[in-house]
């Protein structure tokens, strides 16, 4: 499972700092591959929630969410950063890329597999 676009400001609450990006390659996007990736970024399944609005100052960003492809997990807020800063993680923009842009429903065992993933180990929360 990869990880890309978390950010310290929010998501203080991961147990493991290993899951923010640090030393990433990010690639700038044009016009086109950013309207390409909003639209990759927009279909995907979400995987994990809670009732938290999310704010760039006074902008309201988005409420707080991660969302996935099944590959990759991503938050809610990644959308509004890329338009803010038309930059993406390299290796994300690549895979996303190799993919056509194009994503597919997510299974329910894969989506099983994220959300236990999530829990015990991001949020650190053992279902037992």
């Amino acid at each position: 499972m990869n990880f890309t676009g978390l950010r310290y400001e929010y998501d203080r609450h991961l147990i493991h700092s290993k899951f923010f990006l640090k030393d990433v390659r990010l690639r700038t996007l044009s016009s086109s591959e950013e309207g390409a990736v909003q639209e990759y970024l927009n279909k995907a399944s979400i995987v994990f929630s809670k009732t938290l609005a999310l704010y760039d100052g006074d902008t309201f960003i988005a409420p707080y969410m991660l969302l996935s492809d099944g590959e990759w997990v991503w938050p809610s807020y990644l959308s509004y950063f890329i338009s803010k800063e038309k930059q993406i993680s390299e290796t994300f923009f690549d895979y996303i890329k190799k993919n056509n842009f194009v994503i597919s429903p997510i299974s329910q065992d894969v989506y099983a597999e994220i959300r236990y993933f999530i829990e015990k180990e991001m949020l650190g929360i053992d279902n037992g």
